[in-house]
């Protein structure tokens, strides 16, 4: 892949777009195409985005951040259903003992009436849009978080299906994913993932670029651009690998959504 192409893909993925709107900003992504996007733990637990579900059709919401939902409340239960992967507890609250509190994909649709899902807490209310709050913890029990979003009932179309709420970078929960895979060959990685993954997360604004981590990636990226071979370009700049893994990961998914 070529620099011009790696540019073309970013372009693609960040130009202009729909968006899903957060409290303090917006995640802009684009308006054909792109069927999966990804929100941050940091963003999604600090802001409430807000998610258009057509009638008619469902989306799916993932949370691939360590975090297991324990609850759902949704105020409005005449415009939203909703189904889990594994079944949430009665009483919103997991031990050991029970096949519950497990569920990390919820399932939205638009439709009339809702549900009856055990752990899951209905409001009262009229118009076009509800709030859907998750209670949820980590597999211990622990670390509760909430997240909140607000369900847009709509009649035409969307161009979103799927929602990832993903790990911030640099998190312990990523870290971990990352350490099983930081120790391999420097010369298994694809590069030009490795790039498209740099310039998605310098445009989303989540690069700490101040940070010895990166100032080191940029120089083994120099060093390959120079036509040093990738071990020798490695060990000169001390490239941190977990860091590698991450971007990767993300050229690599981007790379799969342009072709769709």
């Amino acid at each position: 892949m070529k620099k011009s192409l790696t540019r073309n893909i970013v372009s693609h993925l960040l130009g202009t777009a729909a968006t899903v709107v957060l409290l303090g900003g917006a995640l802009t992504i684009p308006a054909s195409a792109l069927t999966r996007i990804e929100i941050d733990d940091i963003t999604a637990a600090t802001s409430i985005s807000t998610l258009e579900v057509p009638r008619g059709h469902s989306v799916v919401l993932t949370l691939d951040n360590g975090q297991y939902i324990q609850a759902i409340w949704i105020d409005d239960p005449s415009l939203l259903g909703i189904a889990t992967d594994r079944p949430l507890c009665a009483d919103g609250t997991s031990t050991s003992s029970q096949n519950c509190g497990s569920a990390s994909v919820v399932r939205l649709m638009s439709l009339g009436g809702s549900i009856d899902l055990p752990g899951t807490s209905f409001g009262q209310g009229n118009g076009t849009a509800t709030v859907m709050t998750l209670i949820t913890t980590d597999a211990g029990g622990t670390n509760r978080k909430t997240y909140q979003f607000t369900i847009n009932a709509i009649t035409g179309r969307s161009d979103i299906s799927h929602v990832v709420i993903t790990p911030t970078l640099g998190s312990d929960y990523a870290q971990s994913r990352v350490d099983v895979q930081a120790f391999r060959d420097i010369r298994s990685f694809d590069i030009d993932a490795v790039r498209v993954g740099r310039e998605i997360v310098l445009a989303n604004g989540r690069a700490n670029t101040s940070s010895v981590a990166w100032q080191n990636l940029e120089h083994f990226l120099a060093l390959l651009d120079q036509n040093q071979d990738v071990e020798s370009a490695a060990a000169d700049s001390g490239v941190n690998r977990a860091l590698l893994v991450e971007l990767e990961h993300k050229g690599l998914s981007s790379v799969e959504l342009s072709a769709t």
